[in-house]
């Protein structure tokens, strides 16, 4: 079975599932993600796309002209996220050598881009946040202790003048740090690290291994499969990941 798209609308507490709603048109029927559609609410009180759950048992989502679907709970395990959004990056920074291969230029493109989106903006808000705490601190400080210099403003404005230098001395190096740091990770991404290779050899083959389960039915109890059938779902299952953007998917 093709994979179904969709959007995650409704997510459990407890993160162990979601509900998903249909993207294409033709997976609104489809049982994957409903557990009945169609439902008419005689005095609507939803908006349409609306989300809700009754006593947490059952998830509804509303529809146009006061119908209803009633969302299936899907396990999480068996949701992943679409990785054909890196297309058009790989597109744009795509090289001629080596075409087949995932290409080191173009993952470090990627990764800059994700620097200067993700990381650029909340470190620059930590070091706002910090220089408005330093300036208040010290603006608070200075008022405490020089209360007693009023008889020698000379030396009151050095004092000022010197702890206000040395303050600002200290965030703009703060700010030089961050963004030398941030230029690093952009030029340089660092992968050398056991815990990402350690990732990246579970997450290799994680969607192959999720469709198997699938097909196979392995969380159902007393299933059994003979010969043929099993060769016939492992066709199946190969064909499909043999026509899948699997650079995508291994890059994401």
């Amino acid at each position: 079975q093709d994979d179904v798209r969709g959007e995650i609308v409704h997510m459990s507490p407890t993160g162990l599932y979601a509900c998903v709603d249909f993207v294409d048109e033709k997976d609104h029927t489809t049982e994957v993600l409903f557990d009945g559609i169609g439902y008419v609410a005689t005095e609507p009180d939803f908006e349409e796309d609306e989300v809700w759950s009754e006593d947490g048992t059952r998830v509804f989502i509303g529809r146009a002209g006061g119908h209803f679907d009633s969302l299936r709970k899907i396990p999480c395990s068996r949701i992943r996220t679409d990785p054909s959004w890196l297309q058009d990056k790989m597109d744009i920074y795509r090289t001629d050598d080596l075409a087949c291969f995932v290409n080191v230029e173009m993952f470090q493109n990627i990764v800059a881009e994700f620097v200067q989106e993700d990381w650029l903006p909340p470190c620059h808000k930590l070091v706002d946040s910090l220089e408005t705490i330093l300036t208040e601190t010290l603006k608070q400080t200075l008022q405490d202790q020089l209360s007693s210099t009023k008889r020698f403003p000379m030396l009151e404005k050095m004092l000022e003048s010197t702890c206000h230098r040395v303050a600002n001395d200290l965030i703009a190096n703060a700010r030089k740090q961050v963004q030398d740091h941030l230029d690093m990770e952009s030029e340089h991404p660092y992968t050398q690290d056991e815990v990402i290779l350690q990732g990246m050899n579970r997450t290799r083959f994680h969607s192959l291994r999720r469709d198997l389960e699938l097909q196979l039915r392995l969380d159902q109890e007393g299933v059994v499969f003979d010969t043929q059938a099993i060769q016939a779902i492992l066709d199946r299952v190969f064909g499909k990941h043999e026509t899948a953007n699997w650079m995508a998917e291994h890059m994401e």
